[in-house]
């Protein structure tokens, strides 16, 4: 259990998942009409890569942490071992692009590409990263928690997803994926875990072409197939760029996925708010300030999203950068309002005063999100001044209707890998345990966890009960301090 081995080995596998990314990135950048999966995976490997490196930073600043916190050891195996098989695999799977890529033959490279490229394969390869990135995570969080009792009920909570990510792994050993058995341990011979690698690759032939292939003259050769062309002709159909000109916004989708429903809603802007500040850890990064606004979004991964803190003067715009699903509340703006009803009767309000709406009034919505809170009106020609809050909650649309906003909000959502094994019952009741109890993080992760409108409803009633609750709190400290004031000058006057 060498700290340094470790951390060594976890620099491999972050090598393995960015040197697969650089790879698959030269060929989307090269090939318009490349699969979509080339770029998710792309995405997802950064991603990995990414997550791993805070690991790595983590036990080079604490290379006892395991020693120290032993209740970790075991989730830390499974994790890490996993990711080691997972990083063989692909090593793997793009040894073989790379031999295909660089082979003799009259076929271009993107005919010999569709002919490597295995669809079903590479999407079993994402779910397992997915889950892996799940698992990553829960690990990151282990490592900086100090209380043994959290580490142990942490680790209990997310045992269904352990046992997942190890079934994936004995899947991949199954299908021929030679790693060691664990991250911790070594063979009968007490070889380190670096010398099994080498003879894991070479048992299989692949040590020396392994060397060939990454060797300088030949990752030129790799690189210089995928020189682009003048004009190749080819329109890149994969993802559609929606400019409406009274926006400065770009909102970039999936067209396949989602276009009708964006088109249905009548959806012109996607902004994100910040809701918790972040400094970023490298150049590729987004820095923020709670309440920032982010515009020119673009959806990298399931949590990762591209854009740029929007300002007034354009001549102050900041530099693109990367930032968390999580760290932001996702904004939808309408070009024309949709119409809802109230289903009790609801407070909309926006500071003071409270604006009262009986039930079965009808309202019309000018942006949703993935928020607790939505814009709306009385008139269908809602105007900034009409503009309020209401609790989404408090909100009932026609079916057709509820279909486009659950589609909308299932592609934007970053589910929670801990809340996604929970029965409906339980996630219920995590939901309003992290509403009550949580930090404002945690309640910014629960929203961007909701996939439905039937989630955010949900998230959205235990909000409102709780702002209802501080609200009536402070009113009756308002109350009793002006009735202290009144018995005090009614004391007073009585002596006086």
């Amino acid at each position: 259990m060498d700290p340094l081995t470790i951390t060594s080995t976890v620099l491999r596998i972050t090598g393995s998942c960015v040197g697969a990314a650089h790879t698959l990135w030269e060929i989307r950048n090269a090939w318009k009409r490349a699969p979509m999966t080339v770029d998710t995976l792309c995405s997802q490997l950064k991603l990995t890569a990414a997550s791993l490196s805070q690991i790595q930073s983590l036990l080079l600043g604490d290379s006892d942490v395991l020693r120290n916190k032993p209740d970790l050891v075991d989730t830390f195996d499974t994790t890490l071992t996993s990711c080691l098989v997972l990083s063989t695999s692909l090593d793997k799977y793009m040894l073989k692009i790379k031999k295909g890529a660089l082979q003799s033959s009259k076929m271009t490279w993107k005919a010999k590409f569709k002919t490597l490229w295995n669809e079903n394969e590479v999407k079993e390869l994402l779910g397992h990263l997915h889950t892996q990135q799940g698992g990553v995570s829960v690990l990151v969080n282990l490592l900086q928690m100090d209380s043994i009792s959290d580490i142990r009920r942490l680790v209990q909570q997310q045992d269904r997803l352990l046992r997942k990510i190890a079934a994936n792994t004995r899947d991949l050993r199954a299908l021929g994926v030679v790693a060691p058995e664990s991250i911790l341990g070594t063979d009968e011979t007490n070889d380190s875990i670096f010398t099994q690698l080498i003879h894991s690759k070479d048992d299989e032939g692949h040590g020396f072409e392994i060397d060939i292939l990454n060797s300088k003259v030949y990752a030129n050769a790799f690189t210089a197939i995928f020189a682009p062309a003048a004009d190749d002709g080819q329109s890149d159909d994969a993802r559609t760029i929606i400019e409406p000109a009274r926006s400065h916004v770009t909102l970039a989708i999936d067209a396949q996925q989602i276009r009708s429903s964006i088109n249905n809603l009548h959806v012109i802007e996607l902004s994100a708010r910040s809701h918790v500040p972040y400094t970023a850890r490298s150049i590729e990064e987004l820095s923020f300030k709670v309440e920032n606004i982010i515009t020119k979004i673009q959806q990298v991964t399931e949590s990762q999203y591209r854009g740029e803190i929007f300002t007034e003067s354009r001549a102050s715009q900041g530099r693109p950068g990367f930032f968390n699903r999580r760290d932001v509340v996702m904004w939808y703006m309408l070009g024309s309002p949709l119409q809802a009803h109230t289903n009790v009767a609801c407070s909309i309000w926006l500071n003071h005063p409270y604006l009262k709406y009986q039930e079965s009034e009808t309202l019309w919505i000018k942006s949703i999100g993935h928020t607790a809170l939505w814009m709306t009106g009385l008139q269908e020609d809602v105007t900034n001044r009409d503009i309020h809050k209401v609790f989404v909650c408090d909100l009932t649309f026609d079916a057709t209707l509820k279909q486009d906003i659950d589609r909308l909000l299932k592609y934007f959502a970053n589910p929670m890998p801990a809340l996604t094994l929970l029965s409906q019952s339980e996630l219920y009741k995590r939901m309003r345990d992290i509403v009550r109890n949580g930090s404002r993080h945690e309640h910014c992760a629960l929203l961007a966890h909701c996939s439905s409108l039937a989630e955010l409803q949900c998230v959205a009633l235990e909000m409102k009960k709780w702002w209802e609750e501080q609200h009536c709190q402070q009113t009756v400290v308002l109350l009793a301090s002006i009735t202290a004031c009144c018995l005090y000058k009614q004391q007073v006057v009585e002596r006086m």
